[in-house]
């Protein structure tokens, strides 16, 4: 399963990725709602969209979210890379993706072809 933290879109969003894949996908708007592992059984991949995040300042959520799921891959997509920690410090299994103005969300369909 696939879990997509995308913010208030993040309905549309899940329903445009299902046309790419066949993949279980479930959304949540805030990355601060994923709380418990055991909630979503197996996840290969997360991916936070930069509206998922509450702040670009605080990065503790996101953090907790990594410790609670450790191993599994985890796409960032960000707007802002001024605010956005170097990738290599954000943990192993992150991959951060940087865009100048908006989050393509074919890009994002296709890079989840590497986590089915």
């Amino acid at each position: 399963m696939w879990l997509i933290v995308g913010g208030r879109q993040t309905g549309a969003i899940v329903e445009a990725i299902k046309e790419y894949h066949e993949e279980e996908i479930t959304g949540v708007e805030m990355l601060g709602d994923v709380k418990n592992k055991e909630e979503y059984g197996e996840v290969r991949c997360i991916t936070v969209l930069d509206t998922g995040l509450s702040s670009l300042k605080d990065w503790q959520p996101f953090k907790r979210v990594r410790r609670e799921f450790e191993g599994v891959d985890i796409l960032l997509y960000t707007r802002y890379p001024n605010l956005t920690p170097e990738e290599g410090t954000l943990g192993d299994k992150v991959k951060v993706f940087v865009s100048e103005k908006t989050i393509s969300i074919s890009d994002v369909a296709k890079r989840l072809n590497h986590f089915k």
